[in-house]
């Protein structure tokens, strides 16, 4: 049985290879489905584990309110009580400029902040704009300087708190005592600069760094993604977003801007779950709060970044099924052509003795070869192309997107494109097990 296996694989390597044409167009049938699917499975597979690794830095056991109502209100109505670790949220609708500085050749760097003012008490967690995700809160670590007291809020001091990148950035890693200042308005959201001499915007309010805060994922994201184009030295203008926290006390410094207030609370594990799963029954039975309150967590902005990409992989999946049924056709076609080719062959092989099913194995293994190799091909060329577009999906999608090759995307296309072959030498194969042998040596 082995040598009759063997004797088959020998025949296999060098029929399959015989006719260069043949063998070409069945590669490329095989070729072009596996491409498209791979590359769209890596692509949409590195695009959701990118965004759950901003997800999964979404502090413990927090719920995110968004309410037309005060802070107060909106604790009671839902249940939130002295358990509970709360904190107000205003956030600036449009970022401002940190700096922005003019490089040779006319390009620029530009670094922008989302303005966030916070409430006092809370500060082991901070909120944070995330491209594609939105708003969630990460952990506050300090790097250096203070958080807010409670002079800064009584006083109406001009503090802010700022991010590592932005310190690195903006400040060469010293920026504690140092001023930033914000133009007012959309304006001036894209002239401001370190100066206040240096500005062109009507109105200028300056802050007083007085912490540095460590880096969310996102921040780590845009570090990154600066990187990648010093290190290719890319000729290019440069835009860098983080965040910078001012006490809420001094948000009226900026009245021309539009803003969005947020409330926070943290729960204990136990009243944690429980809590979740009633958020939803309170908003049934009070139809009333449609588009007054809304509510975020965890499992939420997870269940939100899964179905943002149901629609992607059914789409994908359709393209495939759909290639997979031409390139399907295309490859029965040929095969069946190829036995034509070969009835003289297969009659003297039933002549000295060979059975339909030695002929339809031979042919089988054939084309699940050279399926083998389409698949192996198209997986790894797929890895490549995909590498090669991560700066621009980097651009187009968001900064954290990063492109992961898995074993899995390896194994996955060489089971379709083994199968496809399989399914599609099918019928050929059982039509050429049937030829008699008579039949066989008339064929001309």
């Amino acid at each position: 049985m082995m040598r009759k296996f063997l004797f088959f694989l020998h025949q296999t390597f060098i029929i399959a290879l015989e006719n260069r044409i043949r063998f070409f167009l069945t590669l490329v049938g095989v070729f072009i489905a596996v491409f498209v699917f791979c590359t769209g499975k890596i692509i949409t597979d590195s695009y959701y584990q990118s965004q759950m690794r901003i997800i999964d830095s979404y502090y413990d056991h927090v719920v995110q309110i968004e309410s037309d109502w005060d802070y107060d209100k909106t604790a009671r109505f839902l249940g939130f009580g002295n358990n509970s670790n709360g904190m107000t949220c205003t956030f600036l609708n449009n970022p401002k400029t940190v700096l922005s500085e003019q490089l040779e050749d006319g390009y620029y760097v530009n670094v922008m902040a989302d303005i966030a003012g916070l409430s006092y008490g809370v500060y082991r967690y901070r909120p944070t704009k995330n491209a594609g995700i939105g708003i969630i809160p990460v952990e506050s670590t300090l790097v250096k300087g203070r958080f807010f007291d409670v002079s800064d809020y009584s006083s109406g001091k001009k503090v802010a708190i700022i991010t590592k990148l932005i310190e690195d950035t903006v400040f060469d890693g010293d920026a504690i005592g140092k001023i930033i200042y914000f133009s007012e308005g959309e304006d001036g959201t894209s002239v401001s600069y370190l100066n206040e001499e240096n500005t062109t915007a009507s109105l200028v309010t300056s802050f007083e760094v007085i912490g540095v805060v460590s880096d969310s994922v996102q921040d780590v994201n845009e570090r990154n993604r600066v990187l990648k184009i010093l290190d290719k030295e890319e000729k290019k203008s440069i835009s860098i977003l983080s965040s910078v926290y001012i006490p809420d006390s001094v948000m009226n410094s900026f009245s021309m801007d539009e803003k969005d207030k947020l409330f926070f609370f943290q729960l204990s594990q136990a009243d944690y779950s429980g809590y979740c799963s009633s958020l939803d029954k309170i908003l049934e039975n009070h139809t009333e709060l449609n588009g007054v309150v809304t509510f975020n967590y965890f499992e939420k902005s997870k269940a939100s970044v899964e179905a943002s990409l149901s629609d992607l992989r059914v789409v994908l999946y359709l393209v495939t099924i759909i290639l997979l049924i031409i390139s399907s056709l295309s490859i029965m076609g040929i095969m069946l052509f190829a036995v034509k080719e070969r009835i003289p062959e297969i009659g003297i092989r039933k002549a000295f003795g060979a059975y339909g099913i030695d002929v339809t194995f031979q042919l089988t293994l054939e084309m699940v070869f050279i399926g083998f190799i389409g698949a192996m091909v198209a997986s790894v060329l797929s890895g490549i192309v995909c590498k090669q577009l991560e700066p621009f999906l980097i651009n187009t999608l968001f900064s954290g997107f990063m492109v992961v090759v898995s074993p899995e995307h390896i194994l996955l296309a060489v089971l379709i494109g083994v199968s496809e072959a399989f399914v599609c030498s099918l019928i050929p194969c059982v039509y050429a097990s049937r030829i008699k042998v008579t039949d066989a040596m008339r064929f001309e």
